[in-house]
């Protein structure tokens, strides 16, 4: 069963499927124009960063074991990069310095935010530690 759903207004977040906003950060991080590599960096961009519907109904500051769940979550995640990189190298023959520099992005923008303001900025300081 779902929880009912009570949205706020205003209900935003980014989506690194966006193609022009992919194409520059992939561009950004060296990763080849190859299909099969662009596809699984998307798929990677879609799974790890998409914000799940549960959480556009759960606005509320996270405390105490809210929290702990917040880092576990976000330590499967890293895990879940991580094989998906290793697989991308392996498979897609994605150069290591490439699958290196979009982890480090990546790490900064794992868990999804709902503040624009929040968001933009993990992006913009995710950028510079490229």
């Amino acid at each position: 069963d779902f929880p009912p759903i009570a949205l706020k207004s205003p209900i935003w977040f980014l989506r690194l499927t966006h193609t022009r906003l992919s194409d520059a950060i992939m561009d950004l991080m060296f990763i080849p124009t190859c299909d099969a590599i662009r596809q699984s960096c998307l798929d990677i961009f879609t799974t790890l960063t998409a914000c799940p519907p549960t959480e556009l109904c759960n606005q509320r500051r996270q405390s105490g074991k809210h929290k702990r769940r917040a880092r576990e979550v976000k330590s499967q995640k890293l895990e879940f990069l991580d094989k998906c990189l290793e697989a991308a190298v392996i498979n897609d023959n994605l150069p290591k310095r490439s699958a290196k520099r979009l982890r480090s992005f990546l790490t900064h923008i794992i868990m999804p935010q709902l503040n624009a303001n929040k968001v933009l900025d993990a992006v913009y300081e995710a950028t510079k530690k490229i």
